[in-house]
């Protein structure tokens, strides 16, 4: 409790460090999700899911270590958050949507009306990773609720609360998908979206307020190989079996990936002033450059007609990465400078 306390006082870096890591692999996720005729679909898959899938429940989990920890997390403060997510959606919804729209049926009366639907009725047909911003906002309700459970429950009370979520969220989830569908694959897909997101919250505010020695960050690590390799046999040998379901925000691989990965960053307190000033950096920018890349991307793929086929995967993928990531963060840092932009765009959210 004595580390909370002193948080509260200064900037977490190894949160910022995971912002700017899990904002990079973002990007890799959806790099992997343009199809091209250069690289074959598993292949994505495998880049995507392997290197990458762990980003959103990292995102999460820095939500979870600052509202339900550090940050004061009263209704006032959350609807504050949950206007400017709105604010995003319906701004940068609208120019996703118009300029789709417009390039496909052309510029109507229709456009404008269809492009307001999509963003009442969440269709991110056009703006895909819009779908964790709409995600976000049912869950900023119960914010304040858990908040005060954190804030009251001893780390025994909290680590049975977090034990149960994780078997009904992960485990239950992960034993589905290895031993295949009996039935029960729809209704959990259904049913535990919501809780497995509201899970690495709670996850990381665990994470945050426990001190976890090393050598489970090290065996948490090691399981996370073991699972990869089961993951990756499961997929050789099953016919009927994808990749991608092996995988996923409720599966075991991501789960634990993720938690080695928040460990590492938190133990590890020995970063260079220039290091720290980096990634501070891409911390601060992050959602802008979350909701700008996939724009970026497929201007690079209409206009350039850059994808990964230009060169072997190791090559293609890391070299779009780091073109999208510069045009999307020199993006958002011409739209802080224009002050209607500013106002509009509201490129500022803790859970980025």
């Amino acid at each position: 409790m004595e580390n909370i306390i002193k948080q509260q006082n200064e900037r977490i870096f190894y949160l910022d460090f995971l912002r700017a890591i899990s904002t990079i692999a973002v990007i890799v996720m959806h790099i992997g999700a343009e199809k091209s005729g250069g690289i074959s679909v598993s292949q994505y898959n495998t880049i995507r899911y392997m290197l990458a899938d762990w980003c959103v429940p990292i995102f999460l989990m820095i939500t979870g270590s600052l509202f339900l920890n550090v940050m004061d997390c009263s209704f006032q403060r959350v609807f504050k958050h949950i206007k400017k997510t709105v604010l995003i959606l319906i701004f940068w919804g609208f120019i996703y949507n118009f300029l789709s729209l417009t390039i496909i049926e052309g510029l109507s009366i229709s456009t404008i009306v269809n492009s307001l639907k999509m963003i009442i009725f969440a269709d991110t047909t056009y703006c895909y990773q819009f779908w964790y911003l709409y995600a976000l906002i049912p869950m900023y309700f119960l914010l304040p609720v858990f908040k005060s459970f954190v804030k009251n429950a001893n780390d025994k009370d909290f680590t049975i609360v977090v034990l149960l979520f994780f078997i009904f969220t992960i485990v239950i989830p992960s034993i589905v998908k290895y031993t295949g569908d009996f039935g029960a694959t729809s209704l959990i897909n259904k049913f535990s979206l919501f809780n497995t997101l509201f899970f690495y919250m709670l996850l990381g505010a665990y994470l945050n307020r426990i001190d976890v020695k090393k050598s489970v960050g090290i065996i948490l690590f090691v399981v996370s190989v073991i699972v990869f390799a089961v993951t990756s046999i499961c997929s050789i040998l099953s016919v009927n079996i994808s990749f991608d379901k092996l995988c996923g925000y409720n599966s075991l691989y991501t789960c634990v990936v993720a938690s080695w990965i928040y460990l590492f960053a938190k133990m590890k307190n020995n970063y260079s002033k220039n290091i720290m000033k980096f990634f501070g950096i891409i911390s601060k920018y992050s959602l802008g450059i979350y909701v700008l890349h996939v724009i970026v991307i497929q201007m690079l793929r209409r206009i350039i007609h850059l994808d990964t086929g230009f060169a072997p995967v190791l090559i293609s993928v890391p070299v779009i990465v780091l073109v999208v990531f510069l045009i999307s963060l020199v993006g958002t840092v011409i739209v802080k400078k224009i002050p209607i932009l500013k106002m509009r765009a509201s490129f500022s959210l803790k859970s980025m």
